[in-house]
């Protein structure tokens, strides 16, 4: 029995109080609004919700929050005097959404004190939700939907050839489809690009007639690229394109060393890395010195470990190591500088070091600082 009545005194603590939070302060001439059927080519759709403060002091909208991203309110942020309107009006974008949608906007209200203008009690408040719907009939899609890229009168099934990681080994073929939306056929004269890129028209087809379209193989050897990391390269194709004759594709890449099948034995007797640490903070600094530090790492493998590169992220500078090979059980450092100059407040950058470790070939060192910039 005692049990039973403190559950209940416990309920009672709990729950009467948040049933006490809500009160009418707000009265809106309509809680939803059905758009009807639309059109996906319309794009934004806009209602204004109305409401009339109900109370007999002044209040102020504390927050309008929408289901989705697809929904975005924009609201009264003024106080609202007693008997006076405000408005929160909730846009939908029917870009790429075909089908129907319904979709809430929670909207919440406080009292505030009309001489401090803050809100006198933030516990109690009112609480309405919105609700918006309708019927985005899918429009009919053509070029701008299949070849998304677009460069004078030519359109690209995509300008950026991203390869992800790969080994420098490796020798990859992406194709690109390109489109001429113009009214003119448009001719490629010729290619510029790095030695280790190719670009193939397929079956030697260079002209592009008006609304027809013709492929291109793009080639990357990493075998002659020589670094390693992140790459990103362009490809200048020249045209005949009276709005715009030279073109401009893209291609990236992060190679990695290539290792190849390993038994169990190659894994045991492999060179491996291990620092002291991969993380620094150095805590809060002004904005003119710049501070370093130095992380030390050592071969703790059985066959040679070799520091293939060292490549430090914006606003940070790493040197290469005293060491680039080190035996089982050698150890060496790179030291890492960092210049605030320029920036301001919590700041996170990066050094990545590429090494023939096959279990970890690629390393991120991190330093962090809390850049403190003197008032004026």
């Amino acid at each position: 029995m005692k049990r039973i009545l403190l559950f209940s005194l416990l309920y009672a603590w709990a729950v009467l109080p948040s049933l006490a939070q809500t009160i009418n302060l707000m009265n809106f001439e309509s809680m939803s609004h059905d758009y009807g059927t639309r059109k996906e080519e319309e794009g934004e759709l806009n209602h204004n919700f109305v409401f009339t403060n109900v109370s007999n002091t002044p209040i102020q909208l504390i927050d309008v929050k929408a289901s989705c991203g697809c929904t975005t309110p924009s609201w009264t942020k003024e106080l609202v005097m007693p008997g006076q309107k405000g408005t929160i009006t909730a846009t939908y974008n029917t870009r790429n959404r075909p089908g129907k949608f319904t979709k809430t906007i929670t909207v919440q209200a406080a009292k505030v004190d009309p001489i401090k203008k803050i809100v006198t009690d933030s516990t109690t408040k009112d609480v309405k939700i919105l609700t918006i719907s309708g019927d985005v009939i899918a429009r009919q899609k053509g070029p701008q939907d299949w070849y998304p890229f677009e460069e004078g009168n030519l359109r690209y099934s995509t300008n950026h050839i991203s390869l992800g990681n790969i080994t420098n080994k490796d020798v990859k073929t992406k194709e690109v489809v390109v489109y001429n939306q113009g009214p003119k056929p448009v001719v490629f004269n010729n290619v510029e690009t790095k030695p280790y890129i190719s670009v193939e028209f397929v079956k030697n087809q260079k002209t592009v007639n008006p609304k027809d379209s013709i492929r291109l193989n793009v080639t990357y050897d990493a075998k002659g690229v020589n670094d390693w990391d992140w790459q990103h390269e362009r490809i200048y194709l020249y045209t005949n394109d009276d709005t715009l004759p030279k073109k401009t594709m893209y291609v990236s890449a992060t190679i990695m060393p290539a290792f190849g099948p390993m038994t169990k034995a190659d894994s045991l007797n492999a060179p491996a890395i291990t620092f002291d640490k991969t993380t620094h903070d150095f805590g809060k600094i002004n904005d003119k010195d710049a501070v370093s530090t130095t992380f030390v790492f050592k071969n703790t493998g059985k066959s040679t470990l070799e520091i293939l590169k060292t490549k430090a992220s914006c606003g940070c500078t790493a040197t290469q190591p005293s060491k680039t090979k080190l035996e089982p059980g050698e150890s060496s450092d790179i030291q890492v500088t960092f210049s605030p100059v320029g920036k301001k407040g919590e700041q996170m950058k990066q050094v990545t070091v590429i090494t023939n470790d096959p279990k970890q070939p690629s390393i991120r060192l991190n330093i962090k600082a809390d850049i403190q910039v003197p008032e004026n």
